[in-house]
Parts: structure tokens; sequence; C-alpha cells
């Protein structure tokens, strides 16, 4: 077998180190990849909090207070002038709410639908008249809010699952990543130990 000469250990020397190199770029790679995971996974999550649970429950308040003003409506008194007044600011500030989160290109056409109905609503309201016909019809605006509010609701069951559906495709690409970065842990420590145990190891004398 033929000595080596330093032509040849500089040459393995240098392809152990530019493997090395490889290596170590693949695991810095692979670090950013997982944290992309992780802020992908964050946003997931704050959306299905924000945009799905917090408007779900804007929801069912402003479902509720529907319910109230109907009830309000068998009435014509001062008393029923200020409560309505209250519940009204009531559902402008959930209105308001509901505004800030994301919305859907179909869930925004059927929030616009329910904004329609509340402010016709509450123009017929200020007539502040209990005939039977014009009661028929803030009831009839009523209903229709209603429905536009079950029609946001199924939307927000459906965009949650999508969401829900998202963060597990995420997690599953993060646990893939998590194991790649284990195995390149591996094959640096291996190749570490091949250069640091080899014969050719700086300091090694020539083979005469």
């Amino acid at each position: 077998m033929q000595p080596k000469t330093w032509k040849d250990i500089l040459n393995q020397k240098r392809n152990t180190a530019l493997t090395l190199v490889s290596v170590f770029i693949l695991f810095l790679m692979t670090c950013v990849l997982n944290k992309v995971h992780l802020t992908q996974l964050e946003e997931s999550l704050e959306a299905i909090y924000q945009d799905r649970l917090m408007a779900n429950g804007y929801i069912y308040q402003l479902a509720d207070l529907l319910h109230q003003k109907e009830a309000l409506l068998v009435t014509a008194d001062s008393y029923q002038a200020e409560q309505n007044l209250q519940l009204n600011d009531s559902i402008a500030s959930l209105i308001s709410s509901y505004e800030k989160t994301r919305l859907t290109k179909e869930e925004a056409q059927v929030f616009e639908a329910l904004k329609k109905h509340l402010r016709i609503a509450e123009k017929l309201e200020a007539q502040n008249e209990a005939q039977p016909a014009l009661v028929a019809t803030i009831k009839t605006r009523y209903g229709n809010a209603q429905n536009a509010l079950h029609q946001l609701s199924g939307i927000q069951l459906y965009e949650g699952k999508n969401v829900l559906k998202a963060s597990n495709q995420t997690i599953a690409s993060n646990r893939m990543t998590v194991q790649l970065e284990i195995g390149l842990l591996i094959i640096l420590g291996l190749m570490i130990h091949f250069v640091v145990s080899s014969q050719w190891v700086v300091g090694k004398p020539m083979p005469q």
C-alpha cells in the first residue's frame, strides 16, 4: 500500500471539510424551516382563537341581543325605548369587534347583509310607533339578521376546520424536520469522530 502524500492528505482534509460544511448548512436550513413551521403554527392558533372562536362568541351575543330587541317590540313606552337604545349600542360594539377579525370573501358578504338588516331595523325602530305593519316589518328584518348570523356561524365552523387541518399539516411537517435535524446531527457527530480518530488528522506524523 503506497504511503499517502501531503497532497493526498490535503485533498482528503478538503473533501472532509466540504462535507462537514455541507452538513452544517443543511442543519441550519432545517433550523430555519423549523422556525417557519412554528411561526405558521402560532399564526394558525391565533387565527382559530381570534378569527373563529372569538367571532363565534360575537355571533352568539348578537343573536341574544336580537332576541331581546324582538321581545321589546310588544311594548311602546319610554322604558322600552331606553332599553332598545342600550341594546343598539351593545350591537354596534359587537359589530365593530367582529369587523376586526379576518373575514373570508363569503363571510364578508354575509356580514354586510347582516349590517344592512340591522341598519334598516334601527331606522324603523326610530319611528317609535307600535303599528302592526311596522312591527311585522321590523320582525322580518330581525329574522333576516338572525339568518345571517346562522350563516356566519356555519362559516366559522367550516373555516375553523380548515385552519385546524392546516395546523395539523404544519405539525406533521415540523416532526419530519426535527427527525431530519436529528439525522444530520448524528451524521455530523460521526464525521467529526472520524476526523479526530483518523490517521491523517493534524499532528499525525507523515507515513514513512
